[in-house]
């Protein structure tokens, strides 16, 4: 036999082997394609999505299987994004019964100035009664903004820049708003002092948490300045602080809740639009 003749045999051969490799690969490729179909179908989308990574992985020339994957990919997370989207719905309406729960022990005040958020002001604090007394109070808006506030007045001048509260087992500082600041403002008139702090992003320094969970115990409040100045902190303040605080809580979890509901819609939308144009491509 020529050399010729061998070389040909010889081609011929691999050709047939090369061949039957690679259609041993693709048969491969699509069972385990298979698989992940089966996994979908059984909700059961982790399974199906390490089964698809795993065909780009030990199969990487088998580029028609990997595409079919990728579109069951997109398949999988709409089904992700509507379930997601349920789940925030059905956690939506929950959070809103405990809203509207609390919602009942509030007064709803229109801001002073336009733009401004409305006020939600706990029905039993009478706030003409505090005007002449030391306290501690929390301001909340709708829009979820919660901050305390301490105040005093007298006839001689504290200078007070910071709170504590203290329990029996502990206690919580604000930080220190100093008194060139916008939010430590103070005035006399006819001789009588007035000082208001009000402790802004997240400067309460977990004090309002600290009274949340001591509520049951009797708490001391002292406002921090040279020297510490111990106030009355009431029942009344307590609650009033208490259910500002888990309502300002509830809201945002509302605000996080319909973002979160909003996304899930948007990408959903979006993976319709990729699904409808495999569709239109077959």
């Amino acid at each position: 036999m020529s050399l010729q003749k061998v070389a040909v045999l010889v081609f011929a051969f691999a050709s047939l082997f090369i061949s039957g490799c690679n259609s041993g690969k693709k048969g491969n490729a699509e069972a385990r394609l298979k698989e992940a179909v089966s996994s979908w179908e059984l909700k059961d989308y982790n399974r199906a999505k390490l089964l698809i990574d795993s065909i780009e992985t030990t199969w990487p020339d088998q580029i028609s299987v990997i595409a079919e994957g990728k579109k069951l990919l997109t398949r999988i997370e709409l089904a992700e994004q509507l379930k997601s989207y349920a789940y925030f719905d059905s956690l939506l309406t929950l959070r809103q019964e405990e809203y509207q729960a609390l919602l009942k022990n509030f007064t709803i005040e229109e801001p002073e100035f336009a733009g401004k958020p409305k006020a939600l002001v706990y029905k039993h604090l009478v706030v003409e009664k505090s005007y002449t007394r030391a306290y501690l109070k929390a301001n909340l808006y709708e829009n979820g903004e919660f901050y305390l506030v301490s105040r005093y007045t007298g006839t001689v001048p504290l200078h007070h820049t910071a709170v504590t509260v203290t329990s029996a087992d502990g206690s919580a500082t604000t930080l220190t708003v100093p008194e060139n600041s916008a939010d430590n403002y103070h005035f006399s008139d006819g001789g009588q002092i007035w000082e208001t702090v009000s402790y802004r992003n997240n400067s309460d320094n977990g004090v309002a948490q600290f009274i949340l969970t001591h509520k049951n115990e009797p708490l001391k409040v002292s406002l921090v300045s040279k020297g510490n100045y111990g106030i009355l902190f009431s029942e009344a303040d307590k609650t009033a602080i208490i259910e500002s605080f888990r309502i300002a809580q509830i809201i945002r979890t509302l605000n996080e809740i319909n973002t979160n509901m909003a996304n899930a819609y948007k990408r959903s939308e979006a993976l319709k639009r990729t699904i409808e144009s495999y569709n239109q491509s077959k």
